[in-house]
């Protein structure tokens, strides 16, 4: 999988791996500080929106054409005890995962990060690399 490689432009739900219910990575909406962000979703339509429960009310400007928020971002957070949270940010992942047999990138990134959660559980010293992504402020 190259740096460049778009993830998950293929799928069930909307033929992409971010479909409806987008989230987003934000520590003032309490994503953990220390989240490594590694991808986001781009040019979402303008029916989707950011969620109601963060603007009180619609006004024009919110739509995924026009708003930077309006996206999803695959995350990973390691806790202090040794665990780790992935978060794909959208219902929509699972639907991607059976393209092309199962031979597609986003089976592949959820294989990897279960490989790594399984040796980590196991006892198995795993290499405590930072993943490609940035730090959360």
């Amino acid at each position: 999988m190259g740096e460049q490689e778009l993830i998950g432009d293929f799928g069930l739900e909307r033929g992409g791996a971010a479909g409806q219910e987008l989230d987003r990575a934000d520590v003032r909406l309490g994503t953990p500080p220390g989240t490594y962000l590694l991808a986001s979703s781009e040019y979402h339509d303008d029916s989707y929106l950011l969620v109601v429960e963060e603007i009180g009310f619609m006004y024009p400007g919110l739509g995924g054409s026009e708003h930077r928020d309006v996206r999803a971002d695959m995350t990973l957070f390691e806790t202090e005890s040794g665990g780790a949270v992935f978060s794909t940010s959208s219902i929509a992942w699972a639907g991607s995962l059976s393209h092309n047999d199962y031979d597609n990138n986003v089976s592949r990134i959820i294989a990897n990060v279960l490989d790594l959660f399984l040796k980590q559980g196991s006892g198995h010293p795993v290499d405590r690399h930072r993943p490609g992504g940035r730090p959360l402020a």
